[in-house]
C-alpha cells in the first residue's frame, strides 16, 4: 500500500501560481521560475523557496514572452554546466 508523501491542507482561499521547474532524468535540478499574479514582486513571495528560484509576476500569473525568454536563458545556463555532447529538449506543458 502506497502512502502519500505529502499532504496539502486547504486554507480559506488559495492563490494559483505558475511554476516552471528545470530537471533532468539524472535527478539534477536547475533553477525554478515561480510566476505570481501581480504587477510588482512582493518580498514575502520568495520565503521558503530554493536559493536559486526566479520569482516573477505577470498580470494574469501566466508565462508571457518576456518571462519565457528569461526562463530559457536560465535553462541554457543550466545546460552549460552539463555535458553538452547530447541533444537537449525544453518541454513546456500547457496544463
Amino acid at each position: 500500500m502506497r502512502k502519500a508523501s505529502h499532504y496539502i491542507k486547504r486554507k480559506e482561499k488559495g492563490e494559483t501560481v505558475t511554476v516552471l521547474p528545470v530537471f533532468n532524468a539524472l535527478g539534477d535540478f536547475g533553477p525554478i521560475m515561480v510566476i505570481f499574479k501581480g504587477l510588482r514582486i512582493k518580498s514575502d513571495w520568495a520565503t521558503g523557496s530554493p536559493p536559486n528560484a526566479i520569482i516573477r509576476c505577470s498580470k494574469d500569473r501566466y508565462i508571457n514572452k518576456e518571462l519565457f525568454v528569461e526562463f530559457d536563458e536560465q535553462f541554457v545556463k543550466f545546460l552549460g554546466k552539463k555535458d553538452n555532447s547530447k541533444k537537449h529538449v525544453l518541454i513546456m506543458d500547457g496544463h
